[in-house]
């Protein structure tokens, strides 16, 4: 009786280290799997944080037009730009349909440079060639995000270039491939006198027209250009910030002036910002 017992036992535990085991073992080789399929692709396939686009034929008849074929309202871009610029963090992911792809916003920005004219310093200019370019496609995550799919007009490609005397950052929207926000740093070269008449350009190069020259309005320093555009939920922005130098050290703007630093403004650190920005005391 008691070998029988202890047989009976014995065949429960070998029965259970069987299933346990086999289960182990199935664990094993699944995740065996999983890691040799990972390595092979590179990368696990998730969902993309934002929707293809499928809505632009919807605002066909928009007279807001800021790309071939897609279209946004100013509705929709002041909150693009309000959500983009209260980002905690970056969600890097990959093109979807109806956004440009990398290609598209180097080329975009490289026409930019030209049509903006920072690819040369003053009139002896520097050439910016050659420059190194890269772009990364990302969407603004902020805290408490539920994980919805975004529209793809809120995701912007980040392009870099960068050269001897100069490094420019933009920001390309990925539906309507405009710059709505960019950062020039010079390092050499640096302009005779404040380019406030970019921000017109700039302004206009964002998408929008009947820009007048005259609306741009200075501050006091000549640190900050605003441009208001009439009736519109934006307006266009430019801030200057310089570091000019003179043989006896660092040239002090506040306490000399503004007036005089055309004497020392060829040596020196320049960072010029444009972007367009929500206009929240408009109607």
């Amino acid at each position: 009786m008691n070998k029988a017992v202890k047989y009976i036992f014995l065949m429960l535990f070998l029965a259970f280290c069987f299933i346990f085991g086999s289960m182990a073992g199935m664990n094993g080789i699944l995740q065996f799997r999983e890691t040799q399929l990972l390595t092979e692709s590179g990368r696990a396939v998730v969902e993309s944080p934002v929707r293809a686009w499928s809505g632009w034929k919807e605002n066909e008849e928009s007279v807001n037009t800021y790309h071939d074929k897609f279209m946004l309202t100013e509705e929709q871009i002041a909150d693009v730009i309000k959500c983009w610029n209260s980002r905690e963090t970056e969600l890097i992911h990959n093109p979807v349909q109806g956004q440009i792809s990398m290609e598209d916003a180097i080329q975009v920005g490289e026409n930019w440079i030209a049509e903006m004219g920072v690819s040369k310093g003053n009139e002896q200019g520097t050439e910016m060639l050659p420059y190194s370019a890269k772009a990364t496609l990302g969407v603004g995550e902020h805290k408490g995000n539920t994980g919805k799919q975004l529209e793809p007009y809120y995701s912007f490609w980040t392009v870099e270039f960068s050269g001897q005397s100069r490094k420019i950052v933009m920001y390309v929207n990925a539906v309507t491939g405009k710059v709505w926000r960019a950062k020039v740093s010079l390092y050499d070269d640096l302009p005779e006198k404040m380019p406030y008449e970019n921000l017109c350009l700039f302004v206009e190069m964002a998408g929008f027209t009947e820009i007048d020259a005259k609306s741009i309005v200075v501050n006091k320093d000549g640190t900050q250009a605003v441009l208001e555009m009439e009736d519109s939920l934006l307006y266009g922005l430019a801030e200057y910030y310089y570091i000019p130098f003179s043989e006896k050290g660092y040239y002090d703007i506040q306490k000399n002036g503004i007036n005089n630093v055309e004497e020392v403004f060829d040596k020196g650190y320049m960072e010029i910002t444009y972007e367009i920005l929500p206009n929240f005391s408009s109607k």
